[in-house]
């Protein structure tokens, strides 16, 4: 795949499938890697995580933890779909 500027990347289309609904109790297996859609529309990611802390001690299902060290509770999500073992259908519209 050849190297592509930031101008030429924002014609890519990329289609994700198989997003799960946190509003019927579904979450990902424990660092399952993620795409997020939060409930105000943003994307995010993160990996699923059932630990003690992210349940607040069994208080809630879990969260999503991020590289960067936080943690996105599941209250913040609205959808989620696992990234690996995925693939993609990349489209690119022609770039003069």
């Amino acid at each position: 795949m050849e190297e592509k500027t930031a101008n030429m990347a924002e014609n890519i289309r990329v289609t994700f499938t198989g997003f799960h609904y946190i509003k019927d109790g579904d979450y990902p297996n424990d660092f399952e890697v993620c795409l997020l859609i939060l409930k105000d529309n943003s994307l995010s990611a993160g990996c699923g995580d059932t630990g003690l802390y992210a349940t607040e001690g069994g208080k809630q299902p879990g969260a999503f933890r991020q590289a960067r060290g936080y943690f996105i509770d599941a209250d913040y999500v609205k959808a989620w779909t696992k990234l690996e073992d995925k693939v993609y259908n990349f489209q690119q519209n022609s770039i003069v």
